[in-house]
């Protein structure tokens, strides 16, 4: 699921784990409002840009005066006192807020007086929005929190004030320049000039600096620190944590052996089919109890020792929403209305819906459309980069029965079905396997074997074809897709991954048992000199 954070080794690790250890409670929040309900001028909104709203649950955290959204890429320098303050005294206020390099709102730094959330939702609803003109003909596009907040924000420019992103604030975020990158990226270029060098190297000390402290304050639990002496990628900038340029070169504190194994995390009874989780927002815990009632749907998923607050009393209302659990463990109507939670999931593919003949019908197969075909029609045959994909709405069968090795070096996207019938026989190499549709295996023929081999040592990306591509290339064989889609999945090296499709696997004959019943049930007694052996 998506509490899991994979580092550019591969491995694996539960953040949800790793935040708990340190002493922080976790919550994670679904989409709040579902895509398939959005009014005809947002159709453009994808999921990515929902689950980016989850931010705006800071509006309703209602039992604290103020919340402030926070980014990984944003470090709080020093003291935010005089800023809390300016806003807790001016009864108008509501937020202040930091600018991205495009003088819109960075919900990477957003300190706000909670209580307005329901406003939001409703503005999102209600305000007329064009792809072009953004926002109510503001010019302001954007349908997630940022270029929602910017249009609302923009409406009161008193009550909702920018501050500067800088140090004379103890905020500094990476969005105030994007030639900057992100921290983790190790992002440097000989061609900056010397603003953007001295801008860049003030952020990166300052993001640095905070990984090392923590590394050295909170970590202590954990034996082997990074080496930061190995870090030799300008080590003035990033100060010992970057072996070279790129994610890859990032040296995280988290290292394989130390890091918590990734558990199940702990999941409400929503159904199976409820939007994906982001990274959890964070608090930091007491030692209060643990929580004796779970979570019920459509709550939030909580995880970890709740603070102490006094227990809030909703007010009546004529109609009552699914109650919600606050901090305080009551519930409380008024707080959060019902929201995607749960487990990451996926659904199956729109373009396989009522397709003629259906994907799981005998008639499908009856195409003639082979594998081998697929290969040379699509010109991948011998290809060593392209992801050979089988279209969606077309079944493929497996026409290999020699036993040879068929190769796709690429990867293997399952759009459509794909099907290996009991004559196939072959060994498939492969350097990844996404099914988003359906993978269908008879029982072999005596004699035949098939063998999945997936090899490789380069990270794998699944990219939802719903959400993140479209056929606008005209090529079934070569979807478009949206290599910064906000619903993609880096999946590591070597991945089988089962997204939104199914598997029917048919290893043995359907009439062969499983499980028989015992002849006869026979007491040995064990203590005695003659022991029998069964």
């Amino acid at each position: 699921n998506n509490n899991n954070r994979r580092l550019s080794s591969g491995y694996e690790y539960d953040r949800v784990a790793v935040l708990q250890e340190l002493g922080y409670w976790v919550i994670i929040y679904g989409a709040p409002l579902p895509l398939d309900t959005l009014p005809a001028d947002k159709s453009a909104a994808t999921q990515g840009d929902l689950l980016d709203l989850m931010r705006l649950y800071a509006l309703n955290l209602t039992d604290h005066s103020l919340a402030m959204m926070l980014n990984f890429d944003t470090v709080i320098t020093g003291p935010l006192d005089d800023a809390f303050n300016s806003l807790l005294n001016d009864t108008d206020k509501k937020a202040l807020y930091g600018t991205n390099s495009n003088n819109q709102v960075n919900a990477g730094a957003i300190i706000v007086k909670t209580g307005f959330y329901d406003d939001v939702i409703q503005a999102y609803l209600s305000a007329p929005y064009d792809s072009v003109t953004g926002w109510d003909q503001t010019n302001t596009v954007g349908l997630g929190t940022e270029g929602l907040l910017s249009y609302y924000f923009s409406l009161d420019s008193y009550v909702y004030e920018p501050m500067m992103s800088s140090s004379s604030t103890n905020i500094l975020s990476f969005a105030v320049n994007p030639d900057c990158g992100l921290p983790w990226e190790c992002v440097y270029d000989d061609l900056w000039d010397s603003t953007t060098a001295s801008q860049c190297r003030e952020l990166d000390n300052a993001w640095y600096s905070f990984l090392h402290h923590f590394a050295e304050e909170k970590w202590l639990n954990h034996d082997n620190p990074v080496n930061t002496t190995l870090g030799a990628y300008y080590p003035n900038y990033f100060l010992g944590y970057c072996a070279e340029s790129g994610s890859r070169g990032f040296r995280s504190i988290v290292l394989t052996e130390l890091a918590p194994p990734v558990s199940p995390a702990p999941v409400s009874s929503a159904p199976i089919s409820e939007a994906p989780v982001s990274p959890a927002p964070v608090v930091p815990t007491t030692d209060a109890p643990e929580p004796t009632d779970p979570p019920v749907y459509p709550a939030p998923v909580f995880s970890g020792n709740r603070p102490p607050v006094a227990p809030s009393t909703p007010a009546p209302q004529e109609e009552t929403p699914p109650p919600v659990p606050t901090e305080s463990g009551s519930s409380n109507p008024t707080t959060m209305p019902p929201h995607n939670v749960g487990v990451l999931a996926y659904t199956p593919l729109g373009c396989n819906t009522n397709v003629t003949p259906a994907l799981d019908s005998n008639d499908c197969l009856a195409s003639n459309l082979t594998l081998h075909s697929l290969l040379i029609n699509s010109g991948l045959l011998g290809s060593t980069d392209e992801e050979l994909t089988i279209p969606c709405g077309a079944c493929y069968t497996v026409d290999t029965t020699d036993g040879s090795t068929v190769t796709v070096p690429g990867g293997l996207k399952v759009l459509g079905r794909l099907h290996f019938p009991s004559s196939a026989n072959l060994v498939l190499n492969t350097t990844s396997v996404f099914v988003q549709g359906l993978w269908s295996m008879e029982t072999p023929t005596l004699g035949n074997t098939v063998t999945i081999s997936i090899y490789g040592n380069e990270s794998k990306t699944l990219y939802p074809h719903d959400e993140c591509c479209d056929d606008s290339s005209g090529d079934p064989f070569r979807p478009t897709c949206d290599l910064n889609c906000e619903g993609k999945k880096v999946l590591g090296m070597k991945p089988f991954a089962v997204a939104g499709g199914q598997l029917d696997i048919r290893a043995i004959d359907d009439t062969c048992p499983s499980w028989t019943k015992l002849r006869d049930v026979v007491t040995v007694d064990l203590t005695s000199s003659s022991k029998r052996v069964l």
